[in-house]
């Protein structure tokens, strides 16, 4: 198994799922699925107002969001914080991004066009990322 560095705030539980867990099925209450490397990205966890926005705007679940999108999404909030641009909002994600939901039911982000590109240098690919599931919960 590998080995992902991130740090939980206390009363929060990580539990390593089994491979053959389908993430598909609705987590227990109070918990949510994650890929590991999503949290070595420094996902602040609970969630963050616009980390839930996007999450009800697009109506998806965490697991549904490749690697890239979580590094945009991540990375939108980190370049807003930098910036002191106290006032980022779910729009101004949405005037940069748009969302496509490929066929296995998992979702990429795009940008609306190359000056709308915030964040670079992101992986080309993200094939074979998320074949490790955690259960996150508090305790």
């Amino acid at each position: 198994m590998e080995k992902y560095h991130c740090s939980l705030l206390s009363g929060i539980v990580m539990e390593w799922c089994p491979p053959e867990m389908h993430v598909r099925v609705p987590p227990l209450k109070g918990s949510m699925y994650f890929h590991p490397q999503v949290l070595a990205l420094r996902l602040h966890l609970p969630l963050t107002d616009f980390v839930r926005h996007v999450l009800a705007y697009y109506s998806v679940a965490p697991t549904q969001l490749m690697l890239g999108v979580w590094q945009t999404i991540i990375g939108f909030e980190a370049l807003c914080e930098d910036f002191a641009a106290a006032l980022y909002s779910l729009e101004d994600f949405t005037t940069c991004y748009s969302m496509r939901r490929l066929s296995s039911g998992v979702c990429s982000f795009s940008p609306r066009g190359s000056r709308l590109r915030l964040i670079v240098n992101l992986s080309d690919s993200d094939r074979g990322w998320n074949s490790t599931v955690v259960r996150i919960s508090g305790s």
